[in-house]
């Protein structure tokens, strides 16, 4: 724009400017010709023996990210997940797939206690009683805030409930006097 601008003030014809692969007659000519489809890369003109490539990779400043991953056994060494493979092979025996399940109740392989059909040898264990007191502070004796014994709390004392003492002040005393009433103070000038 600005150099149209520039060129209106020298009294020239914008079109003497303008170069003429930007003229409509030029576009339409350009795109006058059918462009078919081709049914894959394979049937792509080659047009030279050069071979386009990426461009080289640019080091990112930083610590590199750590690309390594546990690979599964059906994936090949450096093959990503994303390339498809042509035949899965069967995975490799590794020293975990021949460790064999063995059942804890009867001893036969191939299944586990859980999905043993035969009776279990050895019962469970029978449930523990629930303790008195179920909490992670069972080395804390208990003392009830109301009468002051041991082995239960306020809630389950069966003493009736110990009236509140009065409220007290908490904390240190303030520094200022307190100011008696007039009665007060006659009677101990009386008294001295």
């Amino acid at each position: 724009m600005s150099a149209m601008y520039a060129e209106s003030k020298d009294t020239r014809l914008p079109e003497t400017v303008v170069s003429d692969w930007y003229y409509i007659e030029k576009w339409k000519l350009c795109y006058s010709y059918l462009i078919f489809p081709v049914n894959g890369m394979e049937l792509w003109d080659k047009h030279s023996n050069v071979v386009v490539m990426t461009p080289p990779d640019r080091i990112m400043p930083g610590r590199p990210k750590k690309n390594d991953r546990i690979r599964d056994p059906s994936e090949k060494d450096g093959c990503e997940p994303s390339q498809p493979q042509d035949k899965i092979s069967e995975p490799e025996e590794t020293p975990l797939e021949k460790i064999v399940v063995k059942c804890s109740n009867c001893g036969a392989p191939g299944h586990n206690k859980r999905t043993c059909k035969k009776a279990p040898v050895n019962p469970p264990n029978p449930p523990k009683p629930p303790l008195e007191f179920p909490s992670f502070h069972a080395n804390i004796i208990m003392t009830c805030s109301n009468c002051r014994q041991t082995g239960h709390n306020k809630q389950k004392c069966k003493l009736p409930s110990v009236p509140k003492p009065p409220n007290m002040p908490q904390g240190r005393p303030s520094k200022k006097p307190k100011k008696s009433s007039p009665s007060t103070e006659n009677d101990q000038t009386e008294k001295s």
